[in-house]
């Protein structure tokens, strides 16, 4: 993984100029994984070939004899484990342990403002309302709060209250009815970051809910800033692979795959 440096810092070429550095980096080590590829396929003693076109492209299967792949060193099993200790070299320090939970919801982020969560509990849904704008939650991939390491899976959306309009008013125009998604504040909050959980029966919300949500807006409250270079680091990247890809198209070529039957396999019985 590469990181670009932060948003704020240093100029629009600056960063292009690393975004397409990174592209060259990874572009040299797949062309040098092909090759190394291409060289067991040469060294490859062919029995049997089949081929499939597929497109502009051929696949090729080619059934071999087995290849031999170099020793690697085996462990032995054994693994020396380095006590901890304290200022008391008699005493041990007690490590915390870490609990590990999964995080799936997902959030409506409406005009940069505030934010819906659907959260998820078997199949219980439970609707939660907060003034934090949820722009850079896909960027969250785990972390740990409280002892508690999450990882976390889930979708955001952004909804314009713009684009929702004009899709009203088009719809309208053609004669159809729209539903639009924009959704106003159920609630009113306070200028401190806050959530609400919507429900009828306070005491059927899971108290797993609360922990879960409240560790995963305090995590992206704590890290916005790095989310969110992290998100237009991402855009960036992905703009730049789109230019290269565009000013540098690969030639289709052939796919070739090699295959061969274990010892003491049937197929290799059959063959016999």
């Amino acid at each position: 993984m590469f990181a670009l440096c932060n948003a704020n810092a240093g100029s629009d070429i600056e960063l292009q100029t690393e975004a397409e550095t990174i592209i060259q980096a990874e572009r040299n080590a797949k062309q040098q994984r092909k090759a190394e590829i291409d060289a067991e396929i040469e060294v490859a003693v062919v029995e049997e070939e089949f081929h499939h076109k597929q497109g502009r492209r051929k696949v090729v299967l080619r059934r071999v004899n087995p290849l031999v792949k170099p020793q690697t060193v085996q462990a032995n099993g054994e693994i020396e484990v380095a006590e901890i200790l304290s200022a008391n070299p008699d005493q041990k320090c007690e490590i915390p342990l870490v609990r590990l939970e999964m995080i799936q919801l997902n959030a409506k982020n409406y005009d940069d403002l505030y934010s819906e969560i659907t959260f998820r509990d078997e199949n219980t849904e439970f609707t939660i309302w907060t003034n934090i704008a949820l722009n850079y939650l896909q960027e969250i991939d785990s972390f740990t709060f409280d002892n508690v390491r999450y990882d976390y899976f889930g979708f955001i959306d952004k909804i314009s209250s713009e684009l929702e309009q004009e899709r009203v008013e088009k719809w309208i125009h053609k004669g159809h009815a729209y539903e639009t998604r924009w959704k106003e504040l159920p609630v009113v909050f306070s200028e401190e970051p806050e959530y609400v959980v919507i429900t009828e029966e306070p005491e059927s919300v899971p108290e797993k809910l609360y922990e879960q949500t409240t560790a995963l807006l305090t995590h992206f409250l704590l890290e916005e800033e790095n989310l969110r270079v992290a998100y237009l680091n991402r855009k960036m990247m992905s703009a730049a692979r789109a230019k290269h890809s565009a000013e540098n198209p690969e030639t289709p070529e052939d796919s070739v795959m090699l295959f061969w039957p274990e010892k003491n396999s049937r197929y290799l019985e059959n063959a016999q």
